[in-house]
C-alpha cells in the first residue's frame, strides 16, 4: 500500500497539528509522499491550489489519499470524483466548528463523501455526527507521542526551571501549563481564580503566547502573585526539559463557542516524561488524560483545582506513583509508531474493500 498525505500544517510552524502531521507521516511505513504547507496560515489560499493540482498529478502513483484535517474537504471531494482514489481525511475539532459559513457549506459538508475520517478524540467524533457525518465512516485514532528513551526521574530536578524564571526553587513544588494564551486553554481564568489561593511553595509556570498575554500579565500584577510566572516560549529541547522538571501539568480548559479542545497532545507530551496531567473534564481531553496519566477536573471548579493539586503535591509517595504510572503508561500505549499502524490498517481497509 502507499500514501499521498496532503496537509496545510508542517513544521517549522508549531503546534499540535504541526506535530500530528510530522509525526504521522515520519511513522508511516509504507511507500509515501508529503504535500505540506510549511509556512503560516496566510500562504493557505496558494497552497490550496498549489496542493490540487499537486495531488492531482500524483494521485495515479499511490493507493490512497489521507488529508490533514477538514479544510481539505471539498478538495478532496472533487480530487476524488477526478481520480477514484480511496480517501481519508483527519479531523480535529475546531476545523468542523468553525463558524465560516463558507467552510461549512464546502469544506464540512463535503466529508461525508470521503471513504473514511479519522477523528482524533470521540469528541471530536461526536462533533463530526452533529456535523451529519454519517457514523460508520467516523474512526477514532488519538494522537501519540515520541517514546521518551530518558530513565524516569523522581524527585525532579530543577536546574532549567529555576534559570527559566531566574529563581531558587528549593522546598518549591512546580506546577507549569504550555499553550496558545487563549480564552479555552482556560489560562486566565485559573490565574485569576485557583493560583492565588495555592499554597506558598507552589510556583506556577505558564509558557505560551497570544491574545490574553496582556490580561494574564495585568491579572498576575493585580493580584501580586509573586509564585505566578509567564514565559514567551522554549524551544523544542527546552519543553522536554519543562515537562521533565515539573511535578504537575495543568490544562484548565474552558468551554468557548466554536474554539473546541479536540485533543490536547501536550498532555501525552508531558506525562511521557513523568509528570501527571492535572485537567478539565470537557472536550478532547477527556480522551487525552486517561487515569494512568492524571486527573480530570469539573470544568472551572475551584475547589476541585485546589484539592487535586494540593493533595498530590503533598504526598511524595502518590506523586511518585503516578508520576511512574503516566511514564509507563504514555511510552508503551500512546507512541507514534503505534498510532501510524492504526492509520495504516485503517488506509488498507479502505484501499481494499
Amino acid at each position: 500500500m502507499s500514501v499521498l498525505f496532503v496537509t496545510r500544517k508542517y513544521p517549522p510552524e508549531k503546534g499540535g497539528m504541526e506535530t500530528f502531521s510530522y509525526e504521522l507521516f515520519k511513522h508511516l511505513k509504507t511507500k509515501k509522499k508529503l504535500i505540506a504547507l510549511k509556512k503560516p496560515n496566510a500562504h493557505l489560499i496558494w497552497f490550496l491550489t498549489y496542493a490540487f493540482t499537486k495531488t492531482l498529478i500524483n494521485a495515479h502513483k499511490y493507493d490512497t489519499i489521507l488529508y490533514g484535517d477538514a479544510v481539505f474537504g471539498f478538495m478532496a471531494k472533487i480530487i476524488k470524483k477526478l481520480t477514484k482514489k480511496p480517501t481519508a481525511i483527519a479531523i480535529h475539532g475546531l476545523d468542523i466548528t468553525h463558524p465560516s459559513k463558507l467552510h461549512q457549506t464546502l469544506n464540512v459538508n463535503s466529508l461525508k463523501h470521503a471513504d473514511s475520517i479519522v477523528a482524533v478524540s470521540t469528541y471530536t467524533k461526536a462533533l463530526a455526527e452533529k456535523s451529519s457525518i454519517p457514523s460508520d465512516k467516523i474512526s477514532v485514532i488519538p494522537n501519540g507521542i515520541v517514546k521518551n528513551m530518558q530513565p524516569f526521574i523522581f524527585p525532579k530536578p530543577r536546574i532549567f526551571l529555576e534559570k527559566l524564571i531566574n529563581r531558587s526553587l528549593e522546598n518549591k513544588k512546580v506546577i507549569v501549563s504550555l499553550g496558545r494564551l487563549v480564552k479555552r486553554k482556560g489560562f486566565l481564568w485559573f490565574v485569576k481564580n485557583v493560583a492565588e489561593a495555592l499554597p506558598q511553595n507552589i510556583v506556577y509556570i505558564i509558557v505560551g503566547n497570544g491574545p490574553e498575554k496582556s490580561d494574564i500579565i495585568n491579572a498576575i500584577q493585580q493580584k501580586k502573585l509573586e509564585n505566578v510566572f509567564l514565559v514567551d516560549s522554549v524551544s523544542d529541547m527546552e519543553r522536554t526539559k519543562l515537562y521533565t522538571e515539573a511535578d504537575l501539568f495543568i490544562m484548565p480548559n474552558i468551554t468557548v463557542n466554536n474554539d473546541p479542545e479536540g485533543f490536547g497532545i501536550v498532555a501525552l507530551e508531558a506525562a511521557s516524561h513523568g509528570t501527571p496531567v492535572v485537567a478539565s473534564n470537557i472536550q478532547g481531553t477527556t480522551d487525552a488524560v486517561k487515569t494512568e496519566m492524571g486527573v480530570l477536573i469539573s470544568e472551572k471548579s475551584k475547589t476541585d483545582f485546589l484539592r487535586t493539586i494540593t493533595s498530590l503535591l503533598d504526598d511524595d509517595l502518590v506523586l511518585r506513583t503516578l508520576s511512574k504510572s503516566a511514564y509507563t503508561f504514555t511510552n508503551y500505549y500512546c507512541t507514534w509508531d503505534k498510532v501510524a499502524k492504526q492509520y495504516e490498517s485503517l488506509l488498507e481497509k479502505i484501499t481494499t474493500s
